[in-house]
């Protein structure tokens, strides 16, 4: 298993290196995702331009979400199962995102980030990008 999870990942990182259309490789993620925003307002701005996996710009933001104090464990949660999107959340990600879904302390833009990510299937669907669109705002 792990060594599944090595070749994917190595794969992962050398298409993002070859092929950088596949990422949502809109410059203005980086740009609309201000230090004014919360960090579900970031993250949310990431998913719904989301192709695939991250790009660059949006593991950078995600990166700093993770290392910010004033990130709460749900958020760094969901930023880390954000970075390691590969057209999918992994398996130890799903485990951590099904606690948010079903933590009744978690806010409704949280355990619905935590949905979307945990159903991701190369981005998102029409209805998760409406929702990522409410949760920019």
């Amino acid at each position: 298993m792990n060594r599944r999870l090595a070749i994917m990942a190595g794969i992962s990182l050398l298409m993002a290196w070859v092929n950088p259309l596949y990422a949502d490789n809109n410059t203005s993620v980086a740009d609309s995702a201000t230090s004014q925003q919360t960090a579900i307002q970031k993250m949310a701005v990431i998913m719904h331009r989301l192709k695939h996996f991250p790009s660059p710009q949006s593991k950078q933001t995600l990166e700093q979400i993770i290392s910010d104090p004033a990130s709460t464990g749900r958020e760094k949660d969901l930023a880390g199962a954000m970075l390691r999107l590969n057209h999918r959340a992994l398996v130890d990600d799903k485990i951590k995102l099904k606690k948010i879904m079903e933590n009744e302390n978690a806010s409704s833009d949280e355990r619905d980030l935590a949905s979307i990510i945990y159903n991701l299937d190369h981005r998102p669907t029409k209805g998760d990008k409406k929702r990522l669109k409410e949760m920019m705002q």
